[in-house]
């Protein structure tokens, strides 16, 4: 697996995208009692909507000002489908 190229940039393009960090930022009274950062990895799905791009996570909407102080994301390669016996239609 070749490594990923990692950028603190929110995506801009429609398309697929693997997100690391902080989903959901701590808020100050969490940071004062001293909670550690809760960090994940998931594949993102990011789709135009009238006024920009909009990023989908496990069926919910990673707002960029929802997301906590440390966070990346990368462009995820699609694999090629395979090849099926019966031919059909390739939904996105």
């Amino acid at each position: 697996m070749k490594p990923l190229n990692w950028v603190h940039k929110y995506p801009t393009k429609p398309g697929e995208y693997w997100f690391a960090g902080e989903r959901y930022g701590r808020n100050a009274f969490a940071k004062e009692k001293g909670d550690l950062p809760h960090y994940e990895i998931c594949l993102c799905k990011a789709r135009n909507v009238s006024n920009g791009v909009i990023v989908i996570a496990n069926g919910q909407f990673l707002y960029k000002s929802e997301l906590g102080d440390e966070w990346f994301f990368a462009p995820a390669e699609t694999p090629a489908m395979p090849e099926f016996k019966e031919k059909g239609e390739i939904l996105d």
